[in-house]
């Protein structure tokens, strides 16, 4: 049997096709581990910063022991504008940990950071800043920023205070509320 010249070019075509497609699934396959390696690094940098510095040491124990005059002094700084001798410190620290979560919740919204990690690594501290209302309150003031934050404690709402309980989350686009508190709806 006597292959032709245009025959024997169509199966070395064939072959190059198949060729390229495989280096084609090896690159993508590559990408996708770079990726993961990458968000694993980025988790890992943020869980360091958050758990082994103590840069938020404060703030997340002010917050998690619930009722305590260090949880009072932080509600009155935040809700009052501090006066620069008194509660300056504990409003700057707690800033900076919102700071923070909103830093994840970007880097989720950019798809540096998958969401289920973020869940996994942080969602005890995501449902306590929910748990509180004066944090939601402030958070949810847009003149503060937070945007993304405010974006995922949307999946949290399920956390808020009890007087939040018998309200459910309004997801209507295109309303800007005076209160940051009425984008939740009776």
């Amino acid at each position: 049997m006597m292959i032709t010249l245009a025959g024997l070019a169509s199966i070395l075509a064939g072959i190059s096709a198949a060729i390229a497609s495989l280096a084609a699934v090896g690159a993508l396959r590559s990408y996708i581990q770079d990726v993961k390696h990458k968000q694993t690094h980025w988790l890992y940098e943020l869980f360091r910063d958050f758990y082994e510095n103590n840069t938020f040491i404060g703030v997340r124990r002010t917050l998690e022991y619930g009722q305590n005059p260090e949880l009072n002094e932080l509600r009155k700084a935040i809700q009052c504008n501090p006066t620069p001798r008194e509660g300056v410190e504990i409003a700057d620290a707690f800033c900076n940990y919102l700071n923070f979560f909103e830093f994840m919740c970007n880097l989720v919204e950019r798809r540096r950071l998958d969401r289920k990690d973020l869940e996994r690594s942080f969602q005890f501290y995501l449902d306590n800043l929910a748990s509180h209302r004066f944090v939601v309150e402030y958070i949810f003031e847009e003149s503060n920023g937070f945007e993304a934050l405010r974006k995922e404690l949307r999946h949290h709402r399920d956390k808020f205070p009890n007087d939040f309980a018998e309200r459910r989350w309004s997801f209507r686009r295109g309303l800007r509320p005076k209160n940051p508190l009425a984008e939740l709806t009776v």
